[in-house]
């Protein structure tokens, strides 16, 4: 199947005009080689939303989001026959033009609360699956995943060596038994061989599968390694936990974590910062 050009358009919150801040809440995409015309908004979860335009109300979003479905939904009736409701009055497509100037039209720039970022172009090979994608990247921030996580631990550890002089003792290093490889972002080497490793570790994902998913994936990079007398005895992983209040999240944490212990590589909560230190080498007081 050769791939369509679709447009696409972020659409964005944005409640007062004197700061041009804004929140993403939605995505508008347009094929018009095959008369497409569909969009995703965020409807439910708008505490995050109106937590940050403080101390604007829930009631200000819903407006400007019911809106905003309102208007879209008529035109995607327009354009798109089997979206029609037999109760709601549908358009001629003559009426209405094209649905390039249709798209044109709604993403123009114009006061309001509701704003469209500029039109961007993506080619794909099912319109209704790139919108889904495009919502979950803009909107959702699919992106932020446990790799996500993790590099801000690591950003926030390196931040901390640094505290205590210790930056320069510590390197990257990728550790391989011939056929697997794995990185380590913090490996103290000594004679050129690696004697100690200290790993910042996300298992704060949104779901149990993704936790216990992450940690057997490096339960097997351990195990891999450490049978091919590859890893030091010092060992330890700095885990970032899930909310203890999510019962499902922090069962299948602490199943992860006894399966590294497993593994006899020692394991701190990332918060405890005292003992990653003394690990570390740092003279504490």
């Amino acid at each position: 199947m050769t791939p369509k050009v679709c447009s696409y358009s972020i659409i964005r919150f944005s409640p007062f005009v004197e700061t041009e801040e804004f929140a993403n809440v939605g995505v508008l995409l347009s094929c018009e080689q095959i008369g497409f015309f569909d969009f995703k908004i965020q409807k439910r979860k708008h505490k995050r939303i109106t937590d940050f335009f403080e101390p604007m109300t829930a009631e200000v979003y819903k407006y400007g989001i019911e809106s905003t479905q309102l208007d879209l939904q008529r035109l995607r009736r327009a354009i798109n026959p089997h979206f029609h409701n037999e109760n709601q009055k549908t358009f001629e497509f003559s009426d209405i033009g094209t649905i390039g100037s249709i798209f044109a039209e709604v993403t123009r720039q114009r006061e309001g609360i509701i704003q469209y970022s500029n039109s961007r172009v993506i080619l794909s090979d099912d319109p209704k699956k790139t919108l889904e994608k495009l919502y979950g990247h803009y909107v959702d921030r699919h992106f932020a995943s446990e790799n996500y996580g993790e590099a801000l631990l690591e950003k926030n550890f390196r931040s901390i060596l640094s505290t205590y002089n210790l930056q320069k003792k510590f390197s990257s290093f990728v550790m391989d038994d011939g056929l697997y490889k794995k990185t380590f972002q913090f490996a103290e080497m000594r004679d050129a061989k690696v004697v100690k490793i200290i790993k910042p570790f996300y298992l704060a994902q949104k779901r149990p599968t993704q936790i216990i998913d992450h940690g057997m994936t490096w339960v097997t990079a351990i195990n891999r390694f450490r049978k091919a007398q590859k890893l030091p005895k010092d060992v330890m992983f700095a885990v970032e936990p899930p909310n203890k209040a999510k019962a499902l999240l922090f069962e299948a944490f602490e199943e992860t974590v006894h399966k590294i212990k497993d593994q006899d590589v020692r394991v701190v909560n990332f918060e405890e910062e005292r003992k990653l230190l003394k690990f570390a080498g740092a003279t504490l007081q």
